[in-house]
């Protein structure tokens, strides 16, 4: 194992639950930030989406007003998307934590040493991103338009998202989802163990 992932998997439980949360909540908007940043974005789609109905391009008006329907139902439900994420960073910090017992032979199950490469490999790329609060990825969320596909929660929320391919993995990382304590039951209970 290399030096920089030593120091990522250092943090005890309560540490890293911790540090990945209060990383969340300074990199989300403050709420009048947030409502700012939405409603800037409306206006430009309300704008873009109106000319293009008046110069008759119907299907582009269309799917313009569909991003201002989508931007005002992510200002209007913030609050189911914290809550969402703050369960999220609870798995990964699980996932961590079984990971490290695996590593000192505490779960008493086998994996493979190229699935354990992986999950280093994957720890060691997407875990620093949610360690650090991304200062560009706050400014990006006052650019309209633009915000709709990488706004200030970018890192948590969306698909390409550094928790989304920690917990699921990528084709050259093993996500944390195989350390989660249910496949870890389910593990074990395949190989006869109780721990």
């Amino acid at each position: 194992m290399n030096q920089k992932l030593e120091n990522l998997l250092n943090y005890n439980k309560e540490e890293l639950s911790v540090k990945l949360k209060e990383v969340y909540n300074d990199q989300k908007l403050s709420p009048t930030a947030r409502a700012i940043a939405r409603w800037i974005e409306i206006v430009v789609i309300g704008i873009i989406s109106f000319s293009c109905f008046i110069d008759g391009e119907v299907m582009y008006g269309v799917l313009w007003s569909v991003g201002g329907v989508y931007t005002f139902y992510r200002l209007v439900n913030s609050k189911i998307e914290d809550k969402e994420t703050l369960d999220d960073l609870d798995k990964i910090t699980e996932g961590i934590e079984n990971f490290k017992k695996y590593k000192k032979g505490e779960l008493g199950i086998e994996i493979s040493e190229e699935l354990v490469k992986k999950t280093e490999k994957g720890i060691g790329k997407n875990l620093p991103y949610l360690l650090k609060v991304s200062g560009l990825s706050r400014m990006l969320a006052f650019v309209p338009v633009l915000n709709i596909f990488q706004d200030e929660t970018h890192m948590y929320t969306h698909r390409e998202g550094a928790l989304v391919r920690l917990w699921e993995g990528t084709l050259t990382t093993q996500g944390l989802k195989y350390y989660s304590n249910e496949n870890i039951k389910t593990l074990q209970n395949e190989e006869g163990i109780t721990i």
